[in-house]
């Protein structure tokens, strides 16, 4: 009867020790991209897992004569600089390090824009309803 009631306190306190559903959906992903004057780019991310944060740099560059389906040339990956952390406050950190050596460097951080669809009416062009077809019979 005893082996039943520690087993379910050690559940009841697995259950409290879970993560939460609010803190499951935190980003657990973030990223800086460089972009160089030959069009390469340098991609600085950090993944979170549940045991620690990695950090790790990834070199994407064209490839010089083959080329993908659509025309383009085919990119080559490389990826380095990995490390671990154990918190995110290092994390952030080591990926704050890495692109101040690469703006020394010379490489442009990218800006991503979003671009938005423009109106496809306004106010006194609201469209009406669809009204359904009634059937005479």
């Amino acid at each position: 009867m005893a082996d039943k009631a520690t087993k379910t306190v050690a559940q009841a306190e697995k259950k409290d020790n879970a993560p939460k559903k609010s803190e499951a959906k935190k980003r657990t992903k973030s990223s800086i991209r460089f972009i160089g004057p030959a069009g390469e780019l340098v991609v600085v991310t950090n993944t979170v897992t549940p045991n620690n944060i990695q950090t790790y740099v990834v070199h994407i560059q064209p490839h010089p004569t083959e080329l993908n389906s659509k025309g383009k040339p085919k990119k080559i990956r490389k990826r380095g600089i990995s490390e671990t952390h154990p918190n995110l406050d290092a994390a952030v950190a080591a990926v704050k390090k890495i692109a101040d050596q690469a703006v020394k460097m010379g490489w442009v951080a990218k800006v991503r824009t979003r671009r938005s669809r423009a109106d496809a009416f306004d106010l006194a062009h609201l469209p009406a309803p669809v009204l359904k077809p009634t059937s005479k019979s």
